[in-house]
């Protein structure tokens, strides 16, 4: 009885580590900062916040200029991503 508790918990353990990584972001490293951008009016944007800012020349702080959303989702709002917005000052 001893031995199969033992095996559980060792079954158990390796399969929260194995959780674990299939839980990770399935995006290569390198394009981790990359979002998709939209913008009124304009083509949408893929790539870093900062490129985006040149991109739509959006450099400020007070009004929304375009939305993030994860790569590859622009426009679905189960993937946005408000942090990552940018913005320009009028």
């Amino acid at each position: 009885m001893k031995k199969l508790k033992v095996s559980l918990t060792a079954l158990a353990l390796t399969a929260g580590v194995a959780g674990a990584f299939a839980a990770t972001s399935s995006q290569p490293i390198g394009q981790l900062d990359e979002f998709s951008y939209v913008k009124s009016g304009s083509p949408n944007f893929t790539g870093t916040r900062e490129q985006a800012q040149d991109n739509y020349d959006c450099h400020g702080q007070t009004n929304i200029c375009a939305l993030a959303y994860d790569p590859g989702f622009a426009g679905d709002g189960n993937h946005r991503q408000p942090s990552q917005d940018i913005f320009l000052n009028d």
